[in-house]
């Protein structure tokens, strides 16, 4: 029992590498997705700093003056913005799946301490039965012994007295 229950630790100990070395990539991936959003932004704001701010009073209405690059940021930007939620998702199960594992770990430790505990049980109630099995071989020798031995000196007594009154009657 003991080793199956080393092999649930093994295996839960193995589980755990693996999803805390997920959740670290995950964690990493979503800190490095934020800095990419954190330094397109800024240089969209960069952009947006250089540009004449008088430049749409001469545009068309509705037209905007966005320069190639900025658009190509903001685009790269959204495409880094759609990754967050996914990762977010990613790490929010990783993040179950450990405290799973160590709930899982608390039930094996239980169960190992409960399976202890009945085995302490048996083993006292096999020592008890083995105690009263015991006393009760004592007792019966003792009765045994107390019995024939009893039994065997009476005899002897009614013999001897026997023997001295028929020495009495027949004195050859």
């Amino acid at each position: 029992m003991d080793q199956r229950i080393e092999n649930a630790y093994t295996f839960l100990d193995e589980l755990e590498k693996e999803n805390e070395a997920g959740l670290a990539e995950k964690l990493y991936a979503m800190k490095d997705v934020e800095q990419h959003i954190h330094k397109l932004e800024s240089k969209i704001e960069e952009i947006r700093k250089k540009k004449d701010p008088h430049i749409d009073l001469f545009s068309p209405i509705g037209v905007h003056s966005l320069s190639n690059a900025e658009i190509e940021l903001e685009r790269e930007a959204e495409e880094y913005k759609e990754q967050l939620p996914e990762l977010e998702r990613i790490v929010h199960k990783q993040q179950k799946r450990k405290k799973n594992l160590d709930e899982t770990r608390s039930i094996i430790q239980e169960q190992k301490e409960q399976i202890a505990e009945l085995q302490e049980k048996k083993e006292a109630k096999v020592q008890l039965y083995f105690l009263e099995e015991q006393e009760l071989d004592r007792n019966r020798i003792a009765r045994d012994l107390h019995d024939s031995t009893v039994q065997n000196l009476t005899m002897l007594m009614h013999k001897t007295e026997l023997c001295t009154k028929l020495l009495n009657v027949d004195n050859v």
